[in-house]
């Protein structure tokens, strides 16, 4: 079993709580990750030859996104835990592959989720600089133009991943295609 203390200066634990989803969550969107648990408990990815799990969480609404990976966590008896972007992110080169490689060999894939917050910017597609704002979201992403680099790292980890984006019209195509499952969460979830 991996040390899950490790994790501690690049992500934080999350109590799984799917009775605090309820007030957040819409009942379809309640059904849908009971749904997605159920699914997950039936095939379960702790196989090493297996890749990653990838499930999208899109929309706005953060609160919402949150509330869905905790009821999933608790569904699946699985600790969650929330990758500070701030932490794995760096304008350095390699830095953030070496930040997530150490996220995922130090996490169990058979007992966490990983929750990557502001999926879009370790994992979307690089854009045209155009202002300080482009030149941040590109920073992230990695030496390649898609961010397969740091896909390639999620394809070799054998747990489940949720990667919470705003939207998926930013998203590699590379990551698109690995999604297990994407949930919508609109505005007013």
């Amino acid at each position: 079993m991996a040390d899950i203390r490790n994790l501690s200066n690049l992500a934080k634990k999350i109590t799984p709580a799917a009775a605090a989803a309820a007030p957040v969550l819409s009942p379809p969107h309640l059904q849908a990750v009971q749904a997605l648990a159920t699914q997950l408990l039936r095939n379960p990815p702790v196989a090493a030859s297996q890749p990653a799990t990838i499930t999208l969480f899109t929309g706005p609404d953060t609160a919402a996104k949150t509330a869905a990976a905790q009821a999933l966590a608790d569904n699946l008896h699985r600790q969650l835990h929330r990758v500070d972007l701030g932490a794995v992110g760096s304008k350095y080169i390699g830095e953030t592959s070496k930040d997530l490689a150490q996220i995922l060999h130090t996490s169990d894939p058979s007992s966490v989720i990983l929750l990557f917050d502001e999926g879009d910017a370790l994992f979307g597609k690089r854009t045209e600089v155009k202002d300080s704002h482009d030149r941040y979201a590109n920073q992230f992403i990695g030496a390649s133009d898609d961010g397969s680099n740091l896909l390639q790292l999620l394809r070799q980890y054998p747990g489940i991943v949720i990667l919470a984006v705003n939207s998926t019209d930013g998203c590699s195509p590379a990551l698109l295609a690995q999604a297990h499952t994407t949930l919508k969460f609109p505005p007013d979830s």
